[in-house]
């Protein structure tokens, strides 16, 4: 998870997307040395809710397939850890719907 996560910072750093960034920072900082934290965060509406999650950010012009794809794979360990959500699930399947069509 951490690969994925390190990913997304990459992405958004690349696009000023900071505050997003700031999330996933405290996301691999978390991971490393509170895993509790890192549950509650990375189910929280900071990465999965509306306008401002880290999922809702605007064109990433080149990267946004990517990008997706990233976030399909955080959702996807999510379900391994047990620890996806109906909204982590639908957003996954809204970015693999996306990316079939070339949304």
């Amino acid at each position: 998870m951490l690969d994925i996560l390190r990913e997304l910072r990459l992405l958004l750093s690349l696009h000023g997307h900071r505050g997003q960034e700031n999330v996933v920072a405290q996301l691999i900082e978390l991971w490393q040395f509170d895993r509790d934290g890192f549950f509650k965060l990375v189910k929280s509406a900071e990465v999965w809710g509306g306008a401002g999650a880290v999922w809702e950010v605007g064109d990433l012009g080149s990267d946004t397939v990517p990008f997706r794809y990233a976030i399909i794979r955080l959702a996807e360990a999510m379900e391994r850890e047990q620890l996806g959500s109906n909204r982590s699930r639908e957003i996954a399947d809204i970015f693999r719907d996306w990316n079939k069509r070339g949304v």
